[in-house]
């Protein structure tokens, strides 16, 4: 039997679970805090104005993102007839849907249908990411077209015959990103490629090292690179040049701002300590995350006996790793730039779970088992400690106020679901 026809039942039951989980009840609740009414309402005036150019909101210029997630719920709401929360919400939604659907599929190509299906449904039900993907926000677009700047880099890795064409088109991919919200796509893949080349060589010697980042190819890899950033500046550019000329340079003034807002601490209004996210990384994934582990010890015993899913294991660690250290280094710090580490948090939670099932007294195996118990414990402090809830007022200012209105922004998004863990990291980092 082939793999496609094994794969196909997989994929359309991570599609029917994202089908319940993200596209049911998008118009159940209004619009939230201020995100989702500024994003709803730019791409509102996009439909109305026939204006899909240059961003406004409430007849003022809004420059400081990019216009592709606009137009994504401006096109929703022509093709809706309406202009409400539902297609406000749906390219999340959609977004959410191709990225379980990508991991599925990755991770059943690396390792079989069973582990595609698994990664598939621990992404769709991870805590960060069911929330985001029934918001009218960037975030989880931006994250789609990161993963799939990401994903090109895995047949690099692999030693593909088409190894630069994958590169360039990982700069396309990436540019398509920048025209969402920012462009570290063009950057944190290829950084998170060498790296994990780097512990692919650690593990299996130098045969082990793909063929794109061998002495004697570096090279033609660096050009092909180059080659990538000038795809991804070719896409950027065909919106920015003709925005630019609209605004009359005010949109190159603005990008200018809001770039030296994120690197100075004084202007910012979301900075953060550099083990911000270190703390949320738990609770963001929960509860998969508590697996991660057990997925690091599944992804190094891949490498050392040169599995299947070898390559993908060390991408998504590395991903993971590349992404959390970029943002920790950035004084601006929000839940939501987490997302793109959601994806390589569940190919490592199911390779946990696989291996734990096939070895279970091995090293995997013996850690499913105890953070099994770690996440029952972690369930019973969490209850025992609500009514300490309301000190977050007194012991944590104003950082904490805003993550504490991000909380009740996901339970209500959520139906009213309690995230007493999440509210108790807060207590606890003060």
């Amino acid at each position: 039997m082939t793999e496609g026809p094994r794969t196909a039942p997989v994929l359309l039951a991570v599609a029917a679970l994202c089908a319940v989980l993200f596209l049911t009840g998008l118009g159940r609740l209004a619009l939230l805090e201020k995100d989702e009414p500024r994003y709803a309402g730019t791409a509102r005036e996009m439909v109305r104005s026939g204006d899909w150019l240059v961003p406004r909101f409430n007849g003022a210029e809004r420059l400081v993102k990019p216009p592709l997630a606009y137009w994504a719920m401006g096109a929703a709401m022509k093709a809706a007839g309406r202009t409400d929360e539902v297609p406000a919400r749906l390219p999340s939604a959609v977004a959410g849907t191709l990225l379980a659907l990508l991991a599925a599929l990755g991770a059943a190509r690396a390792a079989g249908p069973r582990w595609g299906g698994l990664a598939g449904a621990a992404l769709a039900t991870s805590l960060l990411f069911a929330v985001e993907a029934r918001l009218a926000t960037t975030d989880m677009l931006f994250t789609l077209f990161f993963t799939a700047a990401a994903a090109c880099w895995i047949p690099v890795l692999e030693g593909s015959p088409r190894a630069g064409r994958w590169i360039l088109l990982s700069g396309a991919a990436a540019g398509l990103a920048g025209l969402v919200k920012t462009p570290v796509a063009i950057l944190l893949p290829p950084a998170a490629a060498v790296l994990a080349a780097l512990l692919l060589g650690r593990a299996g010697g130098r045969e082990a090292v793909p063929p794109a980042f061998r002495a004697g190819s570096r090279g033609r890899t660096a050009l092909l690179l180059l080659g990538s950033v000038a795809v991804f500046a070719a896409v950027f550019l065909l919106w920015a040049a003709a925005a630019e000329r609209a605004t009359d340079g005010r949109l190159s003034a603005a990008f200018r701002d809001q770039l030296s807002a994120r690197f100075d601490a004084g202007r910012d209004h979301h900075v953060e300590p550099p083990w911000y996210y270190l703390l949320l990384l738990v609770p963001a994934g929960l509860p998969w995350s508590l697996l991660l582990p057990a997925g690091c010890a599944a992804a190094a015993a891949e490498a050392r006996r040169g599995g299947r899913g070898a390559v993908l294991l060390a991408y998504a660690a590395a991903l993971a790793a590349v992404v959390v250290l970029f943002f920790s280094a950035l004084p601006s710090k929000l839940p939501s730039y987490l997302l793109p580490t959601t994806v390589p948090m569940a190919l490592l939670a199911a390779a946990g779970l696989r291996e734990a099932a096939g070895d279970p007294e091995g090293r995997a195996g013996r850690l499913a088992r105890r953070l099994g118990g770690g996440a029952a414990l972690l369930l019973a402090a969490a209850l025992a400690a609500a009514p300490l809830l309301p000190a977050v007022r007194e012991r944590a200012g104003e950082g904490a106020l805003r993550e504490a209105r991000f909380t009740a922004r996901v339970g209500r998004a959520l139906g009213g679901a309690p995230l007493l863990p999440h509210r108790l990291l807060f207590l606890a980092r003060r």
